[in-house]
C-alpha cells in the first residue's frame, strides 16, 4: 500500500478517516466530552462499546468526526483532554461480564484539529454480556443486564436476537478455544509438522486469469515499484467447492481481518467489488493505493497490493529526510500476520480439506531498505546494509489446515525472518517479532 505512516495513532487515524463511511467495525462521534458529559451520554457510548467488542475483530469510535457527512471537524482542547483511560475503562467495567479495557489514542494534541480514537478488542474467549442495568438520570434504560449487544452490518447496535447470530458468535467464541487447544497440542509435539512445497498446476489457469484480471484492474503502473502477492488454495482441486458467488462473498467478508485501520483484505465502501463467472472480485485504486482481490469458487485466492510508502522525514538519526526505497519490518510483521490470520480463517468457513497450499510474494525489493517506522526503534537508518539484493521474496508452503488454525501467527513470524534476511537482516529473534505480533493482535499500537 502507499500510505504514509508519521506514528501509529496519525497512521489509524488516517486509515480510519480513508473509510469516510460507519461500518460493523467503525463509528464516529461528532463530540463528547467524557468528563462533563451526562450519564446518558457515557451509557450510550459503553453500550456501542460493549456491541463492537462482540463483532470480529473488534473496532474502533472515533471522536471528531461528523457522523452524518464523515467530515473530520475535531474536537476542542477540553474535549481532548476529558479522555482519561483509567476513568473511561472503570466506567465500562461495571457494565461488562467479563471484564475489558479499550485503548483510548490522543491525535494531534499540538495541533488545531484534534481527534480521540477509542480502540475496541474483540473479546478474548466468550462473548461480553451487560453485565447490570443503565438508566440515565431521567430513569429511561439504556442498558439491560444480561443482554448480548452486538454492532450491526448496517452500523448499529442491537442485540443477539436470532439464532444464525448467535451462532455465528459462538462459532467465533469455539473457534478461539480451538486454536488454543491446537496450539498447545503443537506446542506439546514441539512444533509444526514438516511443510512441502507444492506447485499448484491445477490450479493454474485460474491464477493466471486472476493475475491478468487484478492488473488490469489496477492499472499499468501496478507493480513498478514493488509490491505484495498471495496465492492460496486447497491442496486438492475442486472447481465449485463454493456453491456460488453470495457463498463465496459471505466466506471473504466473515474472513476479513479489521485489526488495523485498513481491513485485510479491503473491502469497504470505497471497494469496488462484483461477481465473476467462477468468483468473484474486488480492487481499490488510487493514486496513493492500489489493492485488488480474486476469489473462485474452487476455493482459490488472490490478492495484491502495492507496497507501504513509509514516511522517515521525522527520522530522528539523520538531518535530512531519507528519499530512498524502503520497507518497514513492523508493517511487514503486521501485514504477515493479518495474511495468515485471513487464510485461518477463509479456510475453516467451508470444507477446504486437510491441507492448503500458500505462497506469499514480495515483488520489487532490489535496493529496497529494511527500515523502523517507530522512533523508539533505533539504528536502522545508519545501517546501509539492511539493503534487499534480491528483487523477489517467495514462501511456498503446503499446510496442514489444523496447523495453520493453530499456529498461523508463527507462521507469520517464520516468513518474516526469512524475508529480512533479503535484506541481510540475520539476528531477528521469533521473541522480537512476537511482541509486535502482540501489539497488533491485542490492538496496542
Amino acid at each position: 500500500m502507499a500510505m504514509k505512516k508519521p506514528n501509529n495513532s496519525e497512521t489509524l487515524l488516517k486509515q480510519l478517516l480513508g473509510i469516510k463511511a460507519e461500518t460493523q467495525n467503525l463509528d464516529f462521534k461528532l463530540n463528547l466530552n467524557w468528563k462533563n458529559a451526562s450519564k446518558r451520554a457515557r451509557l450510550e457510548i459503553v453500550k456501542d462499546v460493549l456491541s463492537i467488542a462482540n463483532v470480529q475483530d473488534g473496532g474502533h469510535i472515533v471522536v471528531g468526526v461528523d457522523d452524518s457527512t464523515y467530515e473530520p471537524v475535531g474536537v476542542d482542547s477540553e474535549t481532548f483532554a476529558s479522555f482519561d483511560v483509567t476513568s473511561f475503562n472503570q466506567f465500562l467495567q461495571s457494565y461488562a461480564d467479563p471484564v475489558f479495557s479499550c485503548h483510548i489514542h490522543k491525535i494531534g494534541e499540538d495541533k488545531e484539529r484534534k481527534f480521540v480514537i477509542i480502540d475496541i478488542p474483540e473479546f478474548q474467549e466468550i462473548p461480553i454480556i451487560a453485565k447490570q442495568d443503565g438508566h440515565d438520570s431521567d430513569g429511561n434504560q439504556i442498558i439491560k443486564s444480561g443482554q448480548v449487544y452486538y454492532r450491526t452490518e448496517k452500523a448499529t447496535c442491537g442485540i443477539i436476537s436470532s439464532a444464525q447470530d448467535m451462532r455465528e458468535l459462538l462459532g467465533r467464541a469455539l473457534m478461539k478455544r480451538k486454536q488454543d487447544l491446537l496450539h498447545s497440542i503443537e506446542s506439546i509435539m514441539q512444533g509444526r509438522p514438516p511443510a512441502r512445497e507444492t506447485n499448484g498446476a491445477p490450479y493454474k489457469s485460474e491464477i493466471d486469469s486472476a493475475q491478468q484480471t487484478i492488473q488490469e484492474k489496477l492499472g499499468k503502473d501496478f507493480g513498478n515499484d514493488g509490491y505484495w502477492e498471495v496465492i492460496a488454495y486447497p491442496k486438492s482441486y475442486s472447481e465449485s467447492r463454493l456453491k456460488d458467488q453470495p457463498e463465496l462473498g459471505n466466506v471473504i467478508k466473515k474472513s476479513n481481518v479489521s485489526l488495523r485501520g485498513w481491513s485485510f483484505p479491503y473491502l469497504e465502501n470505497l471497494a469496488t467489488t462484483y461477481n465473476t463467472q467462477n468468483g468473484v472480485q474486488s480492487y481499490y485504486a488510487t493514486a496513493e493505493i492500489k489493492e485488488g482481490y480474486r476469489a473462485f469458487k474452487s476455493g482459490l485466492f488472490v490478492w495484491c497490493s502495492d507496497f507501504w510508502k513509509e514516511d522517515v522525514s521525522k527520522n530522528p538519526d539523520s538531518k535530512h529526510p531519507i528519499k530512498e526505497k524502503n520497507m518497514c519490518f513492523i508493517s511487514a510483521i503486521y501485514q504477515l500476520t493479518e495474511i495468515m490470520l485471513f487464510l485461518s480463517r477463509y479456510f475453516n468457513a467451508f470444507d477446504a480439506g486437510d491441507e492448503v497450499d500458500i505462497q506469499v510474494s514480495l515483488k520489487g525489493l532490489r535496493g529496497r531498505k529494511l527500515i523502523s517506522s517507530d522512533w523508539h526503534v533505533p539504528g536502522l537508518y545508519r545501517r546501509s546494509y539492511y539493503v534487499a539484493e534480491e528483487s523477489q521474496f517467495d514462501f511456498k508452503e503446503e499446510i496442514l489446515l489444523a496447523s495453520l488454525t493453530a499456529s498461523y501467527a508463527e507462521i507469520a513470524s517464520d516468513v518474516a525472518i526469512e524475508l529480512f534476511k533479503i535484506f541481510n537482516m540475520n539476528d531477528m529473534r521469533k521473541e522480537t517479532v512476537r511482541v509486535w505480533q502482540e501489539k497488533l493482535l491485542k490492538k496496542q499500537f
